[in-house]
């Protein structure tokens, strides 16, 4: 299951005013596009030649307020905000349609031309981190390195604009996910960081919508929500990492970021591994009963990528071992025993 509110590109949303193009093509009056029209990509790629994502209209989109278009904000910057903005929009359809080599290439252009645009830097940052997702859960080295080159990326998107939060989400994701790569030990060093860029975030109240139809602040939370389960609830890590889970926290992030956006298996896969956690915690049947709606929602969804399928199947294995479920992580499964972690830290 990435935002730059900075731009909010819905701009437009929380207004009535109908958007103007400020580069129109080839010199002719500006355009004015209304955004609430259902056929509306059609004139615009036939306009101004700005492409739409296939199959986006057949995505369940939450709206954030009324006057939210529920269309991509990289569509939207593209309209709106000239050059620099239509081809990050082409490098963010380049990834939605697994094209990683293309959108890399492009970014990294885009980089020489467009140095001082933050969002060059978060894009990049979450391409890499889910071509580290992509790679098998035994390269840990070739995850790492794709998860490096991302953080430095991510610090200058971050330097660029701290009150955005697709520079802090994407700041916080890959920190994290490089120390859950390495184990929960290391999430536990970097965890304090991850929960600042994270809480920053949130605290933008910025908005962000990518081409899946999911939200920046969906995003966020669903880090949260994860954050909150791999790390033991425990003083000692407290005391030693100024941070410690709390599952109460993580099944209520989740249950947050779903309130984005309910037909994306990962969401329902880390509501699964929270509720089978304070089940086997904490002895509570009422949670086991809320893991098992959960796994049927995750299993009903019709998947519309391979990431969607991995959920889903790991979903079935949660189910059959719900032990996993505290530790659970999709690059690898992570050690919540506080004594083990001591022995390590020792």
């Amino acid at each position: 299951m990435g935002q730059v509110w900075v731009w909010v590109i819905a701009a437009t949303i929380g207004t009535t005013v109908l958007p103007t193009v400020s580069n129109p093509p080839d010199g002719k009056v500006p355009l004015k596009w209304d955004f609430q029209d259902p056929k509306i990509e059609f004139k615009i790629e036939k306009a101004l030649g700005i492409a739409f994502p296939p199959g986006y209209r057949e995505r369940r989109c939450k709206p954030v307020s009324k006057d939210d278009f529920c269309l991509p904000s990289g569509f939207l910057q593209a309209v709106q905000q000239g050059e620099a903005y239509r081809k990050l929009w082409e490098a963010e359809l380049h990834m939605q349609a697994d094209q990683d080599l293309e959108a890399d290439a492009l970014l990294r252009q885009l980089r020489v031309q467009f140095p001082k645009v933050p969002k060059v830097y978060w894009l990049m940052a979450k391409l890499l981190f889910f071509r580290a997702e992509k790679l098998p859960e035994t390269d840990l080295e070739g995850k790492e390195k794709l998860l490096l080159e991302g953080i430095e990326w991510a610090k200058i998107g971050v330097e660029l604009d701290p009150n955005n939060i697709n520079t802090q989400l994407y700041y916080g994701t890959m920190v994290g996910r490089l120390a859950t790569t390495k184990g929960v030990l290391n999430a536990a060093w970097y965890a304090s960081d991850v929960k600042d860029a994270w809480q920053k975030a949130i605290e933008t109240k910025g908005y962000y919508r990518f081409p899946t139809a999911h939200t920046a602040m969906g995003a966020v939370h669903y880090g949260m929500g994860v954050l909150y389960r791999v790390l033991p609830d425990s003083w000692w890590l407290s005391v030693l990492f100024s941070v410690r889970g709390n599952i109460g926290k993580s099944i209520q992030h989740i249950e947050m970021a779903l309130e984005t956006c309910d037909d994306t298996p990962e969401l329902y896969t880390e509501l699964v591994s929270s509720y089978l956690c304070k089940w086997e915690r904490d002895d509570d049947e009422d949670a086991k009963k809320k893991a098992e709606q959960a796994i049927q929602r995750c299993l009903s969804v019709k998947p519309k990528e391979p990431l969607h399928e991995a959920s889903q199947r790991d979903c079935e294995r949660l189910r059959v071992d719900p032990s996993l479920a505290c530790g659970y992580s999709r690059d690898r499964q992570q050690e919540t025993d506080v004594s083990k972690l001591k022995r390590s830290a020792d």
